[in-house]
């Protein structure tokens, strides 16, 4: 019976270390300071992310890693068992033109340790390898994962490129354009150029866990890909990923659903000299297309100088409080305006400047997004990107004449509330403007339909 129980115990110990759990990990480092020897100390830390909502099984106690001597043989100079020095739980990062009702359960185990280098030598690769990965959409199952770095040679008191946020995990809607952002920091300055590649493959179900390291440095394999996917095509051939290689952003547009791994390579230049490269990977989760983004958001010209943006709700459950997300269009950083109720007008902006905005509604810790909107105000002018005819409408707000200003001959002119409903309707002369005095207060939609097709603007009857 005693015998039993162990061979219970074991077969236990081994479902549980070949749980596919893994997001990725990866290796960073810094260099600290020369010691009394004037050996280089550097601080590494092997960070891992797993993914609790698939898996109970938790971050090792302990793991084991190896340092391989940058020389001629590639030799190994030394393994490490690492014990857990900290364990946190991390949110993942939501783009704006997100949708989050459940972000998930991630957290993130962190294996940090000290590494005195011997005087003259030539460069360490830092090495750790596991199975088993979550399962994803691109990748097929059951493949492992390797996390590598490189310290360069003695004098060159190197710091990694690092992530600076939880960006290994991206929930964005479907059905929407986004912008992503992979991009590192460099402690040093030095420059990093991104391009995709193929996440590293590490060790199989069967040897889940690394208990000894070969005597040199072994070649890494790359995972296998599921049919029509690949580094450059890691969602789908249908929608490519070109990176930008000098800041690590990309933009995408994908009506996919499901999680996904993107690899990519990081390499780090200094006064033009390749110091090292670095294997990262990230997971891009999208949402069930069936799941609306929540919130739906306008945003039309205000009078001359201003831009109004208005929401609803339209998900079921009462939202805490609203932030609108602003910027220019090629800005990176967004900036959050404080607003109260269901639209906010921005006269902080600049004429014939086009800005992007979103909608966040927040409740506790679950999230809603707007799909991202443009706008920009010419001095009352809409501007919209299809080539309909240009349109200016004034003054706005107003109280009883209308005036419409647009680049053809002759045209139509429908008022309608927000509902949809027709309130006026009229062939316009621009001498005489539209009446609008018989119209109650309120946000009203002029469309004016001629042969060029049809433009619209929103005013205010006060």
């Amino acid at each position: 019976m005693k015998s039993l129980t162990c061979l219970l115990v074991l077969v236990f110990c081994c479902l549980t270390s070949q749980a596919t759990h893994i997001i990725n990990g990866n290796i960073q480092y810094s260099f600290k300071w020369l010691n009394l020897q004037g050996q280089e100390v550097y601080e590494i830390s092997l960070i891992v992310y797993r993914d609790c909502d698939v898996s109970e099984v938790g971050f090792e106690d302990s793991v084991l890693i190896a340092v391989y001597k940058n020389d001629s043989q590639k030799n190994l100079h030394d393994t490490l068992t690492l014990k857990l020095t900290k364990e946190e739980a991390v949110t993942p990062f939501v783009y704006p033109s997100g949708n989050v009702s459940a972000a998930g359960c991630y957290k993130r185990g962190f294996y940090t340790f000290t590494f005195i280098a011997p005087k003259l030598h030539k460069g360490f690769y830092v090495v750790w390898k596991r199975c088993c990965r979550r399962s994803l959409d691109n990748i097929v199952d059951e493949e492992g994962i390797t996390a590598l770095a490189f310290i360069p040679e003695e004098g060159i008191r190197n710091n990694s490129p690092y992530v600076t946020n939880f960006r290994e995990s991206m929930i964005m809607g479907s059905n929407v354009f986004a912008e992503l952002d992979f991009s590192n920091s460099d402690a040093d300055g030095d420059s990093l150029v991104y391009e995709l590649s193929a996440p590293l493959n590490g060790l199989n179900i069967h040897t889940p866990i690394a208990f000894r390291y070969p005597v040199t440095l072994p070649a890494f394999s790359t995972v296998g890909y599921k049919l029509n996917h690949s580094p450059r095509f890691p969602i789908t051939v249908q929608v490519p990923i070109v990176l930008n290689a000098d800041n690590g952003k990309t933009t995408i547009f994908s009506n996919r659903t499901g999680i996904y791994a993107v690899g990519i390579t990081v390499s780090e230049y200094r006064s033009g000299k390749l110091l090292a490269r670095y294997n990262r990977e990230h997971i891009l989760l999208f949402l069930a297309s069936n799941k609306s983004n929540g919130i739906n958001l306008e945003v039309t010209p205000y009078g001359t100088n201003a831009l109004e943006c208005e929401w609803n709700n339209t998900t079921q459950t009462p939202v805490q409080r609203y932030e609108l997300l602003k910027r220019k269009v090629g800005a990176e950083k967004w900036d959050t305006i404080a607003v109260t109720g269901l639209s906010y007008i921005d006269s902080a902006i600049e004429i014939d400047t086009l800005y992007e905005y979103v909608v966040r509604g927040v409740k506790q810790d679950i999230c809603w997004f707007s799909l991202t909107k443009q706008g920009k105000n010419s001095f009352g002018v809409f501007v919209n990107e299809q080539n309909t005819p240009s349109l200016k409408i004034y003054p706005n707000p107003t109280a009883n004449t209308l005036f419409i200003e647009i680049n053809e001959p002759r045209s139509t002119v429908v008022i309608t509330d927000l509902a949809g409903k027709t309130q006026l309707a009229a062939q316009y002369a621009a001498a005489q403007g539209i009446d609008v005095s018989g119209l109650a207060v309120g946000t009203y939609i002029v469309q004016v339909m001629s042969n060029s097709g049809i433009a619209t603007a929103r005013f205010y009857k006060n």
